[in-house]
């Protein structure tokens, strides 16, 4: 999907999605010596009992696209 055509969710508007429609939380990972200068922030996505939801690390630019692709609009109430 091209860059220009997914939407600008912002952090809060994907977690309040995946909190109220998926069931999912979405936690930050933290790395050793992480955190450097142009490396995007990770994360983890549990299901509420804490088990993994998706087995890799994901960004909030992977979120953006899926939920775009998936007919979310910055408006979701």
């Amino acid at each position: 999907m091209l860059k220009c055509f997914v939407q600008p969710f912002t952090y809060w508007q994907i977690k309040k999605i995946l909190k109220f429609e998926y069931w999912i939380d979405l936690e930050r990972v933290y790395h050793y010596k992480g955190n450097r200068y142009g490396n995007p922030n990770r994360y983890i996505l549990l299901h509420e009992d804490g088990t993994l939801a998706f087995p890799q690390e994901v960004t909030l630019d992977n979120l953006r696209e899926y939920l775009t692709q998936q007919g979310y609009t910055t408006d979701y109430e």
